[in-house]
C-alpha cells in the first residue's frame, strides 16, 4: 500500500514538474549598461508585482536571461539595477514576442 501511495505521489509530483515547464520562454536582453539585480514579472491585469525572478543572479550588461512564464498572456516586466534606477515595460503580449529588450 505504501508502495502504490508513493508511486502515485511521485507521477503527481512529475506531471506538475512537466506542466510548469511547459509555459512559453522570453529572452530579457539588459541593454542598460548597468548590471540588474531584481526581475519582476507579474500579470497586465493586476496591481502587484510577484517575486524577483533573479534570485542570486544578476543580469550584466548586454546579457541575456531566458524566463519561463507560467502561461500565454499579456504581461508587465520591471528590471531593477544596481543603482536603483526601475525599468518598466508594460503589456508585453506573449506569445507575440518572445524577446525583450530593457533600455
Amino acid at each position: 500500500m505504501k508502495k502504490t501511495v508513493l508511486v502515485a505521489a511521485l507521477l503527481l509530483l512529475s506531471a506538475f514538474v512537466l506542466f510548469a515547464q511547459s509555459g512559453p520562454v522570453i529572452a530579457v536582453v539588459n541593454n542598460t549598461g548597468q548590471p540588474i539585480f531584481y526581475i519582476y514579472i507579474s500579470t497586465s491585469d493586476t496591481d502587484n508585482w510577484e517575486e524577483d525572478v533573479l534570485g542570486d543572479n544578476v543580469l550584466m550588461p548586454g546579457g541575456t536571461v531566458n524566463i519561463r512564464l507560467p502561461r500565454n498572456g499579456t504581461w508587465d516586466f520591471m528590471a531593477v539595477a544596481q543603482n536603483g534606477d526601475e525599468y518598466i515595460l508594460m503589456g508585453i503580449s506573449v506569445p507575440g514576442t518572445n524577446r525583450i529588450s530593457i533600455q
